[in-house]
C-alpha cells in the first residue's frame, strides 16, 4: 500500500523535467509599426507629449536603456483646437544614457526629450494632438479639457494629532464628473548629481532643485473607501484616489482627510507645507487609472492575462487625456511650528 501511495509522486518527479507539449506552428499577425502618443493635457498649462513608435509584441526586445524611447526628432507634432491649428510643438531637448559604448567605456547618450508647446490649453476647449512620423501613417487623439472644480479647505487639527483637513467640492449636476484626490507635500530642496561619462574621469556637477511629492493620507469617507476597494476605515493609506460623483451628483461633496506623515518632515508632519489637490479628470484618464490599479493583473503570475488600457488615438496607440487642477495650499499654524 505504501508503494502504491507514493507511486504517483514518483511518476510526477520523473516527468517534471520532461516537456510533452506539442510544438505549435501558429501564424502570428504581422506587426504594423505606428505612432504612440502619450500625454495628459492640464488646463492653463502648455502641452508636453511623449512620442515613440510601437514595438512588435511578438518579438522579445532587449535593451540596456532605462529611460524613455529615443525621440523621433524628424516627427511633426501639431496641436489643434476645434480643428484649427494652434501651434507646432518642438522638441524640449533632454539627454539620456543609452547602450554601453565599448569605445568610450560609457553609456552612449541619446535624445530623449518630449515635444512641448508654448500656448497654454484652456478649460472647456476640445484639443487634438496630431503626430506625423516619416514612413508611418498619421496618428491623432482628441480630448476636452475639464473645468477646474470649486474647492474650499479648512484645517481641523487638534494638538498631538495628524493634520486633518475638511474639504468641500461643489459638483455640477448631471455631467458624470470624475475627481482625483491627493495631498501634496513640499516643496523640498533636492540635490541632483549629473555626470558626463564621455570624459575620463567623468565630470560631475550638482544642482539644487525644488520638488513636491504626493504624501500619504487617510479618510473614512465612503466614496474614498469604495474607490480604494478598502474598508478598513482609518487604517487605509492612499497617495492618490479617484472617484466618480455617483453618490453626490449635483451636490457638495463634503469629506475629511488626515495626513499620514512624511519622511521629509524632520521628525513630525507639523512643520510641513501641505497642498490639497483636487483634479477633474477626463474619462480616459480615470479609466486608465482604474484598470492599471484594479484590473486584476499580477506581474508575478505568468498565467495572468494582459490588460487592455484605454486608447483614444486613431491611426496609432496611446492616450491623450486631460485634467484640471484645483489646489489649496495650507501651511502649518504657528502653534504647530
Amino acid at each position: 500500500m505504501r508503494l502504491t501511495r507514493f507511486a504517483p509522486l514518483v511518476v510526477l518527479a520523473v516527468v517534471a523535467g520532461c516537456d510533452f507539449s506539442p510544438a505549435l506552428d501558429i501564424d502570428l499577425p504581422e506587426h504594423q509599426p505606428a505612432a504612440v502618443i502619450s500625454t495628459v493635457l492640464a488646463a492653463d498649462s502648455v502641452v508636453v507629449v511623449r512620442l515613440s513608435v510601437s514595438q512588435n509584441p511578438y518579438v522579445t526586445q532587449t535593451s540596456d536603456r532605462y529611460g524613455p524611447p529615443e525621440t523621433r526628432t524628424d516627427a511633426v507634432v501639431t496641436l489643434l483646437r476645434d480643428g484649427q491649428l494652434v501651434e507646432r510643438l518642438q522638441v524640449r531637448s533632454e539627454t539620456c544614457d543609452g547602450e554601453y559604448d565599448p569605445a568610450t567605456q560609457a553609456p552612449a547618450p541619446y535624445e530623449c526629450g518630449p515635444f512641448a508647446g508654448t500656448v497654454p490649453v484652456r478649460a472647456g476647449g476640445t484639443y487634438t494632438l496630431r503626430a506625423e512620423i516619416p514612413g508611418l501613417g498619421p496618428a491623432e487623439g482628441t480630448v476636452t479639457i475639464p473645468t477646474p472644480p470649486t474647492v474650499t479647505v479648512t484645517e481641523d487639527t487638534r494638538p498631538d494629532e495628524r493634520r486633518r483637513f475638511r474639504i468641500r467640492v461643489q459638483d455640477p449636476a448631471g455631467r458624470g464628473d470624475r475627481y482625483g484626490v491627493a495631498l501634496i507635500e513640499g516643496p523640498f530642496p533636492e540635490v541632483i548629481t549629473e555626470c558626463d561619462y564621455r570624459t575620463n574621469p567623468p565630470v560631475c556637477t550638482e544642482r539644487t532643485v525644488t520638488r513636491r511629492q504626493a504624501g500619504f493620507f487617510t479618510s473614512t469617507d465612503p466614496a474614498i473607501l469604495a474607490a480604494g476597494r478598502d474598508f478598513e476605515l482609518d487604517n487605509s493609506f492612499y497617495r492618490f484616489i479617484s472617484v466618480t460623483d455617483d453618490s453626490f451628483n449635483g451636490r457638495t461633496w463634503d469629506f475629511t482627510i488626515s495626513h499620514g506623515g512624511s519622511q521629509y518632515s524632520g521628525g513630525g508632519d507639523e512643520r510641513n507645507v501641505l497642498t490639497v489637490q483636487i483634479a477633474a479628470l477626463s474619462g480616459d484618464v480615470y479609466d486608465a487609472y482604474q484598470i492599471s490599479n484594479f484590473g486584476g493583473q499580477d506581474q508575478e503570475n505568468p498565467f495572468t492575462e494582459p490588460v487592455n488600457l484605454p486608447s483614444n488615438v486613431t491611426g496609432g496607440y496611446g492616450l491623450v487625456g486631460a485634467v484640471a487642477l484645483a489646489e489649496v495650499r495650507v501651511e502649518a499654524t504657528q502653534a504647530r511650528r
